[in-house]
């Protein structure tokens, strides 16, 4: 059961993708806003430079920056976007809107939705690259056979590896936390004990 898991590559190991889900919004929550914008940047580490291979010629940085002041899909130069490029698209979206979430817990939905759609991005992408013929086929609204994108062994080898990436991710930003924590007590301390007679 994914309550039983204590890590996000526990359940990235066993391909329970909402325990991963889950896990990941929990600790997500406990982090303050700036320190959770770096983890859903960190996340699109994933694929952003297989977006950038299909893309070349379209700046990165000016399309992410167009796309957040716009906040509307688009296609870059006009061309065909596959369904990997749209859920990362997506990714950069949720990123913006997170921007003007009403309470911690909104931001964070929204960024825990970037950094779903990163994962998912990359998880298609591989689907696509290994079963182009049935890409075709679905894009074109006919029956294929073969696995989908969540079936594939390949895909969901991409995905435990992104999961793990994020685990990690996670876990040194609590670690960071933590310590920065403890040693403004430890200086709390201090001054408490040299104020003392």
């Amino acid at each position: 059961m994914a309550d039983d898991y204590t890590r996000i590559s526990e359940a990235a190991r066993q391909r329970d993708w909402r325990g991963c889900d889950r896990l990941m919004f929990k600790q997500l929550a406990i982090l303050p806003f700036e320190i959770q914008k770096e983890v859903a940047v960190q996340a699109w580490q994933a694929y952003a430079p297989i977006w950038v291979a299909k893309h070349p010629g379209v700046e990165f940085g000016k399309w992410i920056a167009e796309l957040a002041e716009t906040n509307l899909l688009g296609t870059p130069e006009s061309r065909q976007m596959d369904p990997a490029d749209a859920e990362f698209e997506n990714a950069i979206l949720q990123f913006t809107d997170a921007q003007d979430g009403e309470s911690h817990l909104q931001r964070t939905a929204h960024l825990a939705s970037s950094i779903r759609s990163s994962v998912l991005a990359r998880q298609i992408d591989r689907w696509l690259r290994d079963f182009p013929e049935q890409y075709t086929s679905w894009h074109q609204g006919e029956h294929f056979a073969g696995p989908t994108f969540l079936d594939d062994d390949g895909a969901s080898l991409e995905a435990e590896k992104a999961w793990k990436k994020i685990d990690a991710i996670l876990r040194s930003k609590r670690k960071s936390k933590i310590r920065e924590s403890m040693e403004k007590i430890e200086r709390a301390y201090f001054e408490w004990e040299s104020s003392l007679l």
